[in-house]
């Protein structure tokens, strides 16, 4: 039974508890100076240390089953990484019965909490649609605890990502997906990184694209609202990628021609000169600001994107055609780029000219554009079809 004392020394004056448990002796101050509280303290104390000491007994015995599992698989020669991993997680379950393991599509959701106030809105698009992706591709995966998680798991996301997307788009989103799992190492969420030694795709555009008729684009214009009618009619008319095309300006057309450094290849300081129609011209020179698509611009690559895909549906403008080849191609806003290369191309005009307004390192890459090679040389631009009337 628990019994009552106090210290000598007149700087402790409060009641001290004592109790016996398997022949140990614990002492416990009870914060209090009146005995009838003291006491009341005291018991309850003992009793919740004697319910302990046999939950104890319970845990020591399902401990030692687990670890007699172990052993056992050990010596059959099937104790794996991933099985010792559940071994030590039941442990811990059992020595932390509340404990919740965070799944990993928390642990993000946190993450991102972390920066909402430290970086752009654009840049916080980037990671969100990070989060998608990763997410969308690892499935019911994404809920299971974080530590779940692993390298094979990862590289069969990234694989997935890559059959509908461009290598650059899933790279950036893998830069994010590193970071998250770094600051669950950091928050012991995790003890191992799946991502740590997981190498980027090889850049380029995995995905192949097939081009837009000019009926099509036009019926993507007509779908369009505000700052994307100008957007695709200036890509389709240019060649230009998307942020090359959202980051133009009125100042960027000097004498009726388009001056542009492509971001793709600014480390080159490489600039193009591409020669305006009419029709897109006289749309620049009617817009009141120097930058024609200020609230595009703000938006991630991804975000962009999305919207695109969403333009076509509203257009009715399928996301995949076949060629009379047989094969498929996927059709994104990038296929706008191969519009402007197969319609010069159908016009006539030769793969030099092609190669220079669409800014090709070379010839072989311009052909890779083009769904059907150029019959004759003739003026450029001219041949570009007419989208308020296609």
């Amino acid at each position: 039974m628990a019994t009552l004392f106090k210290k000598k020394d007149p700087r402790f004056p409060y009641w001290i508890a004592r109790i016996m448990v398997n022949g140990k002796r614990m002492d416990r101050s009870t914060g209090t100076i009146k005995k009838r509280d003291a006491q009341r303290q005291a018991e309850a104390w003992e009793a919740d240390v004697r319910k302990a000491g046999t939950q104890d007994t319970g845990i020591q015995k399902a401990f030692a089953a687990l670890v007699e599992s172990a052993a056992l698989a050990a010596k059959e020669g099937r104790l794996t990484l991933d099985l010792t991993k559940t071994f030590i997680t039941r442990l811990h379950k059992l020595a932390n019965p509340d404990f919740v393991e965070p799944s990993l599509t928390q642990v993000f959701d946190e993450w991102l909490g972390t920066l909402a106030s430290r970086v752009s809105g654009s840049t916080m698009d980037i990671y969100r649609d990070a989060k998608r992706h990763l997410t969308s591709a690892l499935g019911d995966a994404a809920n299971a605890p974080a530590h779940t998680i692993t390298r094979t798991q990862i590289d069969a996301a990234l694989q997935t990502l890559k059959a509908t997307m461009r290598a650059s788009t899933v790279n950036l989103s893998l830069r994010a997906w590193k970071r998250v799992f770094r600051y669950a190492l950091e928050c012991k969420a995790i003890t191992d990184d799946p991502t740590a030694n997981v190498k980027a795709l090889p850049q380029g555009d995995s995905v192949k694209r097939a081009p837009f008729t000019p009926a099509e684009a036009r019926s993507l214009i007509e779908a369009a609202t505000g700052e994307w009618k100008g957007l695709i009619h200036a890509a389709a008319h240019t060649g230009l990628r998307l942020m090359d095309a959202v980051n133009l300006r009125k100042s960027n057309v000097q004498n009726g021609v388009l001056i542009v450094k492509p971001a793709k290849t600014s480390r080159a300081e490489k600039v193009i000169s591409i020669e305006l129609t009419t029709e897109l011209r006289q749309w620049i020179e009617s817009q009141p600001a120097n930058d024609l698509f200020p609230k595009l611009k703000t938006k991630s690559v991804q975000l962009l994107s999305g919207d695109f895909k969403d333009i076509m549906t509203l257009a009715g403008v399928p996301d995949t055609v076949t060629l009379p080849t047989g094969e498929t191609r996927d059709r994104s806003f990038h296929s706008l780029r191969h519009s402007a290369n197969s319609w010069l191309a159908e016009g006539g005009v030769d793969i030099g000219t092609r190669q220079e307004i669409l800014g090709h390192a070379s010839a072989a890459q311009n052909l890779a554009y083009t769904t059907k090679s150029a019959a004759n040389r003739r003026t450029a631009i001219a041949v570009l079809p007419n989208l308020a009337t296609a």
